[in-house]
C-alpha cells in the first residue's frame, strides 16, 4: 500500500513538472512580439523551419492603417491558414505590458 502511494505522489510531481514547465516555456516565447509571431506560424500550420527562419517586421504603414500593431512577414515564408488565405500579416497584442500575442490577420477589401 505505501509503495502505490509513494508511486502515485511520483508520478503527480511529474506531471506537474512537465506541465509547469511547457506553461513558462510559452511564456518566454511570447516576451517578444518576433518570437509571438513565429510562435503564432508554427502553432497556425506554417512549416517549423520557415517560423525559424523568417525574420518579422514591423510595418508602421500597416499599423496606421489598421490601427493595431501590424508585423509582417516576406512573403516566401508566408502559409496559407485553415481557411485557405495567404498569411502574411500579424496583430500583436500586448498583454501585462509584458507578453505578446500575435493573430493572423487579413486585410479586408
Amino acid at each position: 500500500m505505501m509503495k502505490t502511494t509513494k508511486i502515485k505522489i511520483r508520478i503527480k510531481r511529474i506531471i506537474y513538472t512537465v506541465v509547469s514547465l511547457i506553461l513558462i516555456l510559452g511564456l518566454l516565447i511570447t516576451v517578444f512580439p518576433k518570437n509571438a509571431v513565429r510562435a503564432t506560424m508554427a502553432i497556425e500550420g506554417a512549416p517549423f523551419s520557415a517560423a525559424l527562419k523568417c525574420n518579422p517586421k514591423y510595418s508602421q504603414s500597416n499599423s496606421k492603417a489598421f490601427k493595431a500593431t501590424i508585423y509582417t512577414i516576406p512573403l516566401k515564408y508566408s502559409f496559407t491558414d485553415m481557411n485557405g488565405f495567404k498569411v502574411s500579416m500579424f496583430d500583436v497584442r500586448s498583454y501585462l505590458w509584458v507578453f505578446h500575442i500575435a493573430y493572423p490577420t487579413q486585410p479586408e477589401f
